[in-house]
């Protein structure tokens, strides 16, 4: 499948601020009220544990493997990897399974078969369901649906014209990309255009703050109401497979998808972090201080640093010949996936960061 043909987002969440008012002088505007003789449970002249106003001691996050791990078997061709909530959702030959991270086995929540492989944008894992998509019989149209984390009945959320070329989600939607299209589909069915004719063919997109980050072709754009203003060009560039993390963006670009390049959200100079030849890059993570890469034939885990591409280390292989093609990220562990030409040699793994 063309690596064009692909839909990120990124849920970003937003946290309340509350103000705390101070001491002042008297409601009346006279001078303050002298000292009580009364005793303050802690005064001046009294030993203060500073452990009362230090925060509490938050373990260090630890990975539950010591070394690259195969923590589960998974059918033929896995490819698309995602985290939520002590499970990794993983795509495949047979439909999605869902593996424990403690390596417990995998469970099959869906039997439909993926249209193309590799598939980094088939679904997305909501607080209760899984949604994902399935191109119809006769292949004018595509089922949006929804089955549970766990497993159990699937249920069709909408139908949307063909190709579509990936989904992910906004609190109480989901956004799928057909054609030159950008729609939402809530989970009763409603489908809401955001852009029908973008200036290029649209290949990712992020949330960021009141809008979006998309890009199409050689070009990273900001899209807010209605408008697509550009950021940055790389001329003779496809760039692809956007993520969004504080300031910058990062994205795959090149003419083959070549390279992974960060720029600034707001624009500014472009800066190349790992090249490699065609086809080798297929996807990537980041935590705060570096970006993980799959590189895809060797069946490695590149690391580098994320703000400079420097400091090149292979931190994990796959086993017997696997290519690397799905990785995500939590607070202590990476986990990708590998698939070889057998039924049998394909696995999920999970290494220490």
């Amino acid at each position: 499948m063309r690596r064009g043909l692909v839909l990120a987002l990124v849920l970003s969440a937003c946290g309340a601020r509350t103000e705390l008012g101070g001491i002042g002088a008297r409601a009346d505007g006279g001078a303050p009220e002298a000292a009580s003789d009364a005793k303050d449970p802690i005064d001046a002249s009294s030993p203060i544990d500073a452990s009362l106003d230090s925060p509490p001691d938050v373990p260090t996050p630890t990975c539950k493997v010591k070394a690259t791990t195969a923590i589960a078997a998974v059918p033929f061709t896995p490819d698309m990897i995602v985290l939520n909530e002590g499970f990794a959702y993983v795509e495949h030959s047979k439909g999605i399974s869902r593996v424990p991270v403690d390596g417990t086995g995998a469970t099959p929540i869906t039997t439909a078969q993926p249209i193309a492989w590799p598939l980094l944008n088939g679904f997305v894992v909501e607080d209760a369901d899984v949604a994902w998509w399935k191109i119809d019989l006769g292949g004018k149209t595509t089922t949006l649906k929804r089955t549970p984390k766990a497993g159990g009945a699937t249920v069709d959320v909408g139908k949307i014209p063909s190709p579509v070329y990936g989904i992910t989600e906004l609190p109480n939607h989901v956004v799928a990309l057909y054609g030159d299209t950008i729609v939402t589909v809530t989970a009763q069915g409603q489908v809401t255009v955001l852009a029908a004719n973008p200036p290029a063919f649209v290949s990712s997109l992020v949330p960021d703050g009141s809008g979006f980050l998309v890009t199409a072709e050689s070009t990273l754009y900001r899209f807010e109401n209605g408008i697509f203003t550009p950021i940055v060009t790389l001329p003779e560039a496809h760039l692809v497979d956007l993520k969004v993390d504080g300031p910058n963006a990062y994205f795959f670009a090149g003419a083959d998808a070549d390279a992974i390049v960060t720029v600034p959200k707001t624009g500014g100079t472009p800066k190349t972090l790992v090249t490699r030849p065609h086809i080798q890059l297929l996807d990537f993570a980041l935590d705060a201080t570096h970006l993980y890469v799959a590189l895809r034939l060797e069946g490695k885990l590149l690391r580098v640093d994320r703000d400079t591409g420097l400091n090149p280390v292979v931190i994990a292989s796959t086993e017997n010949g696997e290519q690397l093609i799905g990785v995500a990220i939590d607070e202590a562990c990476l986990y990708f996936t590998g698939a070889a030409g057998s039924t049998t040699l394909n696995h999920v793994y999970a290494t220490p960061k």
